[in-house]
């Protein structure tokens, strides 16, 4: 796929180049009056999610689920935008055909005016992830997907052609991560503490010691907000008001972020690793440094992270 516009600003929309983008374009455009019937939107407005279900059980399992995010703020870039399905994590299906990564982002950019749109090659629901799904529709355009679309099988050697010409779609934070040589050279330690008992069952094991690389050239503020940035992208907590969140620097000192930090605009400056006693020798290297800030033993930190 192509996004090729048309009179612009004003008007503009996808064009494929493969046959099994053309054809799920047409058949989608046919099951379209079901979909608005039913539930009162389109493929691109709502319906992303259950589309792309039917199209990996249509599959058999061959496509699975991807979605595209924002990094935008102030966005929150856990938040799923639009949900797609994947071919070997390549190819990228919805109502509009096939696409690349680098083409699906380009055309929530342009299209649907969604700045910094991104890939991941899953789909897992984020904060106040709202996109409708059905069941019962989900088996209705899997079962009107096989009629239309004939058996997937049949679709899977070009699926291949096309994959053997573009490379693997390296997700953002994959790429930050590749791109940071051990032991994280330039990156200082820095320590999020989290506080509290929990009210919510899902927040049980959110009490402890986190442990965040952080680019060193950020400034002390900078720095606490780009730990908080990477903490919150992995750490989804039900009740944060049942907990204190303190962030520490490599030396145990306590630091904060400036008050107009923008969330999440940090998030790609830090690397979050984890609970510290996940982690070998953390620990202690931790227990020592936390202990310029609250004289704990490496027992008592070892004891709250548990």
């Amino acid at each position: 796929m192509i996004v090729q516009s048309l009179n612009p600003p004003y008007r503009a929309e996808p064009m494929n180049h493969s046959e099994i983008g053309r054809r799920l374009r047409a058949v989608a455009r046919t099951l379209l009056p079901y979909i608005v019937e039913k539930h009162g939107h389109g493929f691109q407005d709502g319906g992303c999610h259950m589309l792309a279900e039917a199209l990996v059980r249509w599959s058999g399992g061959s496509l699975k689920l991807a979605a595209v995010h924002s990094n935008k703020p102030p966005r929150d870039p856990r938040a799923v935008q639009h949900v797609v399905a994947c071919y070997a994590d390549r190819l990228y299906l919805d109502s509009d055909g096939m696409a690349t990564a680098k083409e699906l982002a380009s055309k929530m950019t342009r299209l649907e005016f969604l700045e910094g749109a991104f890939v991941r090659n899953s789909m897992v629901p984020g904060p106040r992830h709202r996109i409708p799904f059905d069941e019962g529709t989900v088996v209705e355009l899997a079962s009107r997907l096989e009629q239309r679309m004939g058996p997937f099988a049949g679709w899977i050697g070009e699926l291949e052609e096309y994959a053997g010409r573009v490379p693997a779609h390296v997700e953002p934070e994959q790429a930050g991560a590749a791109a940071v040589p051990t032991p994280y050279q330039g990156k200082l330690d820095v320590y999020v503490k989290v506080a509290g008992d929990y009210s919510e069952p899902e927040d049980e094991d959110v009490a402890g010691i986190y442990l965040i690389k952080v680019d060193g050239a950020l400034t002390e503020r900078q720095r606490a907000a780009a730990a908080l940035d990477a903490f919150d992208m992995k750490m989804e907590i039900e009740q944060p008001l049942d907990f204190e969140i303190m962030v520490h620097d490599h030396e145990g000192r306590a630091i904060e972020p400036a008050q107009d930090h923008v969330k999440f605009s940090l998030f790609d400056r830090a690397l979050y690793l984890g609970p510290v006693d996940a982690l070998p020798g953390q620990p202690s290297a931790a227990a020592a440094a936390l202990g310029h800030a609250g004289e704990e033993t490496e027992r008592d930190f070892t004891a709250a992270c548990g």
